[in-house]
């Protein structure tokens, strides 16, 4: 997986001592939703995913694409951010979603705010909701191997989850094809 969901990002473009540097990345298109399994875009699955919440088994995996709207703030740490969001009519249709702050900040959350997200499904006992959607960013790969595909959450139609603060600061050696598509610097570069 040496694709990087950076096409659409507004950046502007500086070159200083011979090195191009991309800066100001603000708003991101949607990126499209994938599956792990074949790579195919997956359509907004919320009905699915309640399923999955009423049926599946303890730690049952699968990937999600939802909308909804946010109910509430479950916990705020140092490294991840996360919220309960309501998906279907009923009390119970929610679902929590796990936001890793490393691949960017979110607003402040306010209850009634629109959330679609596009990550990794978890049914799991240890969620106030049962259940939590996570990987919802961009996957740079380091951490698992490229295995898992790219995710996003979009707020009230702004896209979050596309950055990644890596421990160490960021080079313009580092643009590499783990990092961002050759195509995308081609195209950048042309305009």
């Amino acid at each position: 997986m040496n694709r990087v969901l950076v096409t659409g990002l507004k950046l502007r473009r500086m070159a200083v001592g011979g090195f191009l540097f991309l800066a100001g990345a603000v708003h991101a298109a949607v990126p499209p939703c994938l599956d792990n399994r074949n790579g195919s875009t997956l359509p907004v699955n919320n009905q699915q995913v309640i399923e999955f919440k009423q049926k599946g088994k303890n730690q049952f995996q699968s990937r999600a694409h939802v909308q909804g709207r946010l109910v509430r703030i479950t916990q705020v740490r140092k490294t991840h951010q996360q919220f309960e969001i309501q998906i279907g009519p009923k009390a119970q249709d929610t679902l929590e979603v796990v936001y890793n702050v490393a691949f960017g900040g979110l607003p402040s959350l306010t209850p009634n705010v629109q959330v679609e997200a596009c990550g990794d499904y978890i049914t799991t006992r240890q969620s106030p909701s049962g259940a939590i959607i996570h990987w919802v960013h961009w996957n740079p790969g380091d951490r698992d191997g490229g295995k898992h595909e790219h995710g996003y959450v979009m707020l009230d139609g702004v896209v979050y989850g596309q950055e990644y603060n890596r421990p160490h600061a960021f080079s313009p050696l580092d643009l590499s094809a783990d990092y961002v598509n050759p195509d995308f610097i081609s195209d950048l570069l042309q305009n």
